[in-house]
């Protein structure tokens, strides 16, 4: 016996959920005059004497007292009862989670291949797809390693034997992660399954394609029919505004199940593409949703129309910019050689004026140098010109002497 089971069956054989409580009050006509008395002097009830007077006193407290303890009585029973209930609950859920811990363990030892792709989905932050056929102890890893991550935009887990409740808990465990295609064909998916479906639908806004093929989704675990899940899936379809393309066929849905999906889709004006053949829905359902799927499709190629019209406009624009940016940027280098031409030719006037300020400078100083030269040689020339009448002088006095 495994540590959970143990735990119920503590908790079932547990005596105090078996305590007894008297059916009825006490007698007080069966009481000695002794046993009366000491019962009446206990309650402060006064004494007449007369036995069946006192008696008939004491019964109605008996009776009050008998009541009132019932009332507690019940109230502790129901109490231990909810306890009772909680424990065994709480016994069952640790069971239920052992049990699949060890299942997930052993599979995780059996499938090497299979936990590799698994712990690539938590540690790595590139991978951008998961295709596989996984065991529900598998799928229920996925599940708790999925959450937060950011770069997974297809899953395929297409005839993976996993049932409806571990389908379930996969599809709320997508509730952050921006899925672009998810196939789970085949799968056992169901009620659960498409309540969950709906609820992420509702909010995702990335999702374009989904495959729920050969899902019995109107036919809960039990056997039963249950178009809970279908009715809340359409709900979250028609809140949806980026599914494209859905599949289910053999769906089972039932002409409930189409009237719900047929009323979807008129207020979904993004599906392009849906197969629900082989579902059990009525003719005239099936052609009220294949005229809101042409309708859907007109209005995306409007749309389309519209969109090429107006990036064709805004390319226009963009390259009347870009041009207008070429012509001014060719005006500014324009402009800006104009003006560096411009400081040069100034420049070399400056320079100019300034070398013809400097060379006339030059001429004016060699001018000067040039005169003073000459002034220098005439007045050597006047003073060898002196000297030399005056040497003659000397020679006429010297021959007039002789």
């Amino acid at each position: 016996m495994d540590d959970g089971s143990k735990a119920i069956m503590d908790v079932l054989n547990s005596g105090e959920a078996d305590e007894k409580f008297p059916s009825e009050p006490r007698q007080a006509d069966k009481l000695s005059v002794k046993e009366l008395g000491k019962e009446m002097e206990i309650r402060g009830l006064k004494l007449t004497g007369f036995y069946s007077e006192d008696a008939k006193k004491l019964q109605a407290v008996f009776d009050t007292e008998w009541k009132e303890e019932k009332v507690k009585f019940d109230a502790r029973m129901a109490e231990l009862e909810k306890q009772r209930a909680e424990a065994i609950e709480a016994a069952l859920i640790e069971r239920v989670i052992l049990k699949e811990h060890m299942e997930e363990k052993r599979d995780l030892e059996e499938y090497p291949s299979k936990a590799h792709l698994l712990n690539s989905v938590i540690h790595s932050t590139t991978e951008k797809q998961i295709v596989a056929n996984l065991s529900a102890p598998l799928c229920r890893v996925l599940a708790k390693t999925i959450p937060g991550n950011m770069s997974l935009s297809h899953i395929c887990l297409s005839h993976s034997k996993i049932g409806d409740e571990v389908c379930s808990r996969l599809v709320n465990a997508l509730e952050t992660v921006p899925l672009i295609i998810l196939e789970i064909e085949h799968v056992g998916a169901g009620p659960e399954t498409a309540q969950a479906m709906g609820k992420y639908l509702e909010t995702n806004e990335t999702m374009q394609t989904l495959n729920l093929e050969n899902n019995k989704l109107t036919w809960s675990s039990r056997g039963q029919l249950d178009y809970s899940g279908v009715e809340r899936f359409c709900d979250g379809l028609s809140a949806n505004q980026t599914l494209r393309n859905l599949f289910l066929r053999s769906t089972s849905l039932q002409p409930k199940g189409g009237s719900k999906l047929m009323k979807c889709l008129q207020a979904n004006s993004t599906i392009l593409y849906l197969d629900c053949q082989n579902s059990g829905i009525e003719i005239k359902d099936e052609h009220t949703i294949h005229a809101y799927l042409r309708r859907n499709e007109a209005e995306h190629c409007e749309l389309e129309r519209v969109r090429k019209l107006e990036e064709k406009e805004e390319q226009e624009r963009e390259a009347i910019r870009i041009a207008e940016e070429k012509r001014h940027a060719k005006a500014e280098e324009e402009r800006v050689w104009l003006e560096q031409r411009k400081i040069e030719r100034r420049e070399l006037r400056k320079k100019k004026l300034a070398d013809e300020r400097l060379e006339k400078q030059e001429r004016e100083l060699a001018a000067l140098l040039e005169e003073k030269r000459r002034a220098e040689e005439a007045q050597r020339l006047k003073k060898k010109k002196k000297k030399k009448g005056k040497g003659k002088k000397k020679k006429g006095a010297r021959r007039g002497r002789k």
